[in-house]
Formats: structure tokens, sequence, C-alpha cells
């Protein structure tokens, strides 16, 4: 064999054993890797985390009555299942590789402003990470507290610093079966005639008090019967919002009587610019039988009402501007 090819060919071997050492020196001797980002065990008793970026900063906690919250153990609730959902993420995905030892991480990596995210139990810190950028082919880049080395994991991460990210959007979630009567005001400018259903028990199909004379009962009138079950919002506004203020000076009025005597006095209305943005109002009362966890619940509604403007989606509005007109079929229809 030629002697420089020779050489060459020695010179490439050893290079791909010192690359293959290398890899396996530094991906073979960090006691991260296989692991989980956090193991489940030291989570145990976790009452706050915390989201940052930059100068934005978000913390959740956990209050006496174990409810997650924004801010404090006095502010709006945090949605639990999220909570839940990212400790879920933090404790089945593994660290799979370590792709940098920089002191100073390459900005490819997404790490030079990141999203913060660190978990608490009481004083003490049991986790801060810190989220980069998504890779090409798959995963997400990481970085453990104050260590410089950078890894990927295979599933991303959400650590944005935003109270619409976390809170609960859900205001009420009310069964069917507690549903005694409904009055529909539709707003004048619906040109709706208003309806009342109601029932005696509630085992009973809601019907139109007064039937209309030419007309049957739509066949999906008991759908109305949920009117009060997984009632969202979609953003939260401070409580003078002009563009709420405005939308519910004309607004529909419903009011949801309970079997238990509580009472939800309704108002939805909408802006006059395209596209239209819909506000809610909730007015609660508790009633003779409410019971206790439901009269913290009247309490919490009207609190709530009073600190902030909420706007709901546009198929959220639509199940409130209802009148007997969608309530009923012309006969023989």
């Amino acid at each position: 064999m030629n002697k420089k090819l020779l050489i060459a060919a020695v010179s490439l071997i050893a290079i791909a054993l010192v690359v293959a050492i290398s890899d396996q020196f530094i991906n073979g001797r960090d006691a991260r890797l296989g692991e989980p980002i956090v193991k489940m065990a030291n989570l145990i008793g976790m009452d706050s985390v915390r989201f940052s970026q930059k100068d934005k900063e978000l913390l959740l906690v956990k209050d006496k009555d174990s409810t997650w919250r924004l801010g404090s153990d006095s502010g709006f609730p945090a949605d639990a299942s999220k909570i839940s959902r990212l400790v879920d993420e933090l404790t089945r995905n593994e660290v799979e590789m370590l792709v940098s030892l920089a002191k100073e991480p390459a900005a490819e990596f997404g790490l030079t402003e990141p999203n913060e995210v660190t978990l608490r139990k009481a004083t003490a810190d049991v986790m801060r990470i810190k989220l980069g950028g998504q890779r090409d082919r798959g995963g997400q880049y990481i970085s453990f507290a104050n260590d410089p080395k950078v890894y990927l994991i295979s599933q991303s991460l959400d650590g944005r610093p935003e109270e619409s990210a976390w809170e609960l959007k859900r205001l009420l979630n009310i069964p069917a079966n507690q549903i005694k009567k409904i009055s529909f005001n539709p707003a004048r400018a619906l040109n709706k005639r208003g309806v009342i259903l109601s029932r005696e028990k509630a085992e009973d199909p809601i019907k139109i008090e007064k039937s209309a004379q030419n007309a049957n009962e739509a066949s999906n009138i008991r759908s109305h019967e949920s009117i009060l079950s997984s009632l969202d919002f979609k953003e939260k506004t401070e409580a003078g919002n002009e563009e709420a203020k405005k939308a519910l000076t004309k607004a529909s009025r419903i009011l949801v009587t309970l079997f238990d005597g509580r009472e939800f006095d309704i108002q939805v209305g909408s802006t006059s610019a395209t596209p239209k943005k819909y506000f809610m109002l909730i007015k609660a009362k508790k009633g003779e039988n409410t019971a206790s966890s439901d009269t913290q619940e009247v309490e919490w509604i009207n609190t709530i009402m009073g600190q902030y403007a909420f706007e709901v989606s546009t198929s959220m509005a639509e199940r409130f501007e209802k009148g007997l007109s969608d309530m009923t079929d012309k006969k023989g229809s």
C-alpha cells in the first residue's frame, strides 16, 4: 500500500476514535442523561411555580385549600389541569443529549433570553430550568439553573409568564339537571321575542311556558338545559373596560333559576365594531336550599365580576342570544 495512503487512513481512524471517545466522554459521563427533568418524588409538597422571561414574571401559588392561584393565595384561580400537565411533562420528559459545554451557550440554542420555570417547596427551589429554542429535527434545548450546559429533550415545554396561558377560563359548570327555569330577553337589535323555558322536576324535559300558536317546540329545545355547563371566558380585562361597558348597555338578559333556588342574572352584549367582541356580566344569588360549597361559588362569581370584564367567544354569546323563534318550529316543518 502507498505509504501516504496508509498514513492518511491511520489519521482518519485516529480522528474517528477521538470523536467517538469525546462523544462518549461528554454524553456517557453526564448524570442527567436518560433521567427525567425532575423526579416526581422531589415534587411532593410543591407549593409554587414561577415563570419568568427578561423583566416579565408570573407566580402561581397553592392556597390553604390547595387551590392554585395567580400571584398570591387570594389571586384569580389558575387552571390546575394545566399545572398537572406541566408536572407530568417535567417528570416524564427525559434528558436525551448533552449538546454544549460552552460557558456562554451559542444563540442557536435560544438560551440568550430564555423562559425560566422554577418549582418551589416552601422557600427552596426544587427545580429551575431555562427553556431554549426548538431543534429543526424535533426537540427543545434546555439548561438547568446556573449550569451553562445545554441539553436536548424530546418534548417541548410551555413556560410563558402570561396570565392568560395559566388562568382558569371556566366561570361556571352547572349540570343540566339543576336548571329549573330560563328566561330569555333578547337585545332589541336582535329583533327576537322573549321566551321562558321551565319544568317542575329535574327529570322533566324543559318546555316553553306558553306555547305560541301555529308552532311546535323545536326538537333541540332540551339542549338549553346545558346553558350554564362549561361556561368559559375568552379574555379578562379591567373592570372599567370601555368596550365592555358599551357592549353591555344594549345587552341580552337571561335569568337562570336552579332547583336549589340559586339565580344567575346574565347579560351578554357585543361591540358595534367588526369583528365584534362579546362581553358577559353575571350577577349571582344563592337560594334557600343552596349548599355551602355552592354559596362560595356564588360569592366568588360576584367578586370577580366586580374586579374584571369578561370577553366571551361568539359561539358562547350565541348560546344566550336566543328568543322564541329559536325554540319553535313552524307546523309541518
